[in-house]
Protein backbone atom coordinates (compact mmCIF):
# COMPACT_ATOMS: atom_id res chain seq x y z
CA UNK A 1 0.00 0.00 0.00
CA UNK A 2 1.18 3.47 -0.97
CA UNK A 3 1.64 6.01 1.73
CA UNK A 4 0.29 8.60 -0.21
CA UNK A 5 -2.83 6.48 -1.04
CA UNK A 6 -2.87 5.95 2.71
CA UNK A 7 -2.68 9.07 4.08
CA UNK A 8 -5.45 10.10 1.92
CA UNK A 9 -7.66 7.70 2.90
CA UNK A 10 -6.98 9.09 6.34
CA UNK A 11 -7.76 12.60 5.41
CA UNK A 12 -10.87 11.48 4.02
CA UNK A 13 -11.96 9.46 7.17
CA UNK A 14 -10.97 12.29 9.20
CA UNK A 15 -13.49 14.72 7.28
CA UNK A 16 -16.09 12.28 7.73
CA UNK A 17 -15.72 12.00 11.19
CA UNK A 18 -15.45 15.31 11.73
CA UNK A 19 -19.25 15.78 9.73
CA UNK A 20 -20.71 13.11 11.86
CA UNK A 21 -19.15 14.86 15.21
CA UNK A 22 -20.43 18.40 14.25
CA UNK A 23 -23.76 17.13 13.38
CA UNK A 24 -24.32 15.07 16.25
CA UNK A 25 -23.19 18.25 18.84
CA UNK A 26 -25.56 20.04 16.49
CA UNK A 27 -28.75 18.01 17.56
CA UNK A 28 -27.36 17.41 21.16
CA UNK A 29 -27.40 21.36 21.59
CA UNK A 30 -30.59 21.59 20.14
CA UNK A 31 -31.75 18.67 22.81
CA UNK A 32 -30.28 20.84 25.44
CA UNK A 33 -31.80 24.28 24.81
Amino acid sequence: MDFKVMFLGLCEGFEILVAVFSVTSCFYMLNVL
